[in-house]
């Protein structure tokens, strides 16, 4: 860990070292020879973030460009499914890759959630930000990466979230043009909601989602729109989304996104923030499956001894007990 600190050390905000290496080999000197005798965990969520990313890393030291190219593909895939299930035998309609009716060369938006007379439009971004933006404390370098991951890339000229959404609202809401997509009844939307996802845990941060707004008001005037309200762009971190996905069996993605609009107009907060107290919160079936599984296999891991059963249903009371 030294060593890595030596390398390349972007300081005090900087836990990545602790986070590549959540655990710790213990040894102890037993009988006068050096004897193996498991791990120390350093944090939980650290541990809880390699799981999640580790492979990914893993693959990045291996692969570099290559896997960023594949990885957009991957995560769009992985937050459509998650829509998907999430959305399902609820009264909200959720459509991947939505497209005009005769034109499917042309893509609106990565994902689209329409509930009664509300539709949100949805970015998702994969792009990873760099540890010394983040955590060195040069604003002016991150709110650049921040721009051109996020908003437009001046090097390439690639529009990216905060101007693709713009391009999707003009598109489906402004002018004389009109587009029809297959399965929506755009004439009966009476409310708009700009959404971006990002893979980065930066999309979940305070201030996220005012400082993309600045950028989306150089493209777009939301009064503008005569039919058709258009909200404040919002951003949060997948992990925002999928915690959020829990509540969708009694309240739709525009219902949660309005609530946090509310209660904080200016969106200074994170989403994970706001107070969803007054709906209920079943979780995500579908996730929570999944990540039975994954905590399975760390169970026989880091605990050769214990039955993966019984440890999950520890867990599970001790939760319960805690939201009681």
């Amino acid at each position: 860990m030294a060593e890595e600190l030596r390398q390349r050390d972007n300081g005090t905000n900087d836990f990545t070292v602790f986070r590549k290496f959540p655990l710790v080999q213990q040894y102890y000197n037993l009988h006068l020879t050096t004897a193996w005798c498991g791990f120390l965990m350093l944090d939980s969520l650290f541990l809880l973030e390699k799981v999640q990313t580790g492979p990914y890393w893993n693959a990045n030291r291996e692969h570099g460009l290559k896997l960023h190219k594949f990885w957009g593909a991957v995560f769009e895939r992985y937050v459509n499914e998650l829509m998907r299930q999430a959305c399902a035998g609820t009264k909200a309609v959720f459509i991947p890759d939505p497209r005009p009716a005769g034109e499917p060369n042309v893509q609106i938006c990565d994902g689209i959630v329409v509930s009664g007379d509300s539709i949100v439009l949805i970015e998702y971004k994969s792009s990873m930000f760099r540890a010394d933006t983040k955590y060195s404390g040069k604003y002016s370098a991150l709110t650049d990466e921040i721009e051109k991951k996020l908003v437009y890339d001046r090097e390439d000229g690639q529009r990216k979230g905060v101007a693709q959404l713009s391009d999707a609202a003009q598109k489906l809401f402004g002018g004389a043009t009109h587009v029809t997509i297959p399965g929506i009844d755009l004439n009966r939307i009476r409310r708009v909601y700009l959404y971006i996802v990002t893979l980065d845990s930066i999309g979940g941060t305070i201030g996220m989602s005012p400082l993309l707004n600045t950028f989306l008001d150089e493209t777009l005037d939301r009064s503008s729109f005569r039919a058709v309200e258009i909200r404040p762009l919002f951003c949060s971190d997948i992990e925002t989304l999928e915690t959020a996905s829990g509540f969708f069996e009694a309240h739709a993605l525009p219902q949660i996104l309005e609530r946090w609009f509310t209660t904080n107009p200016n969106l200074t907060m994170p989403l994970l923030a706001v107070d969803l107290a007054p709906f209920p919160w079943p979780g995500s079936k579908w996730l929570g499956a999944e990540w039975r599984t994954i905590f399975k296999t760390m169970v026989r891991i880091l605990f050769p001894g214990r039955d993966p059963d019984v440890a999950i249903e520890e867990a599970e009371t001790r939760v319960e007990e805690r939201r009681r």
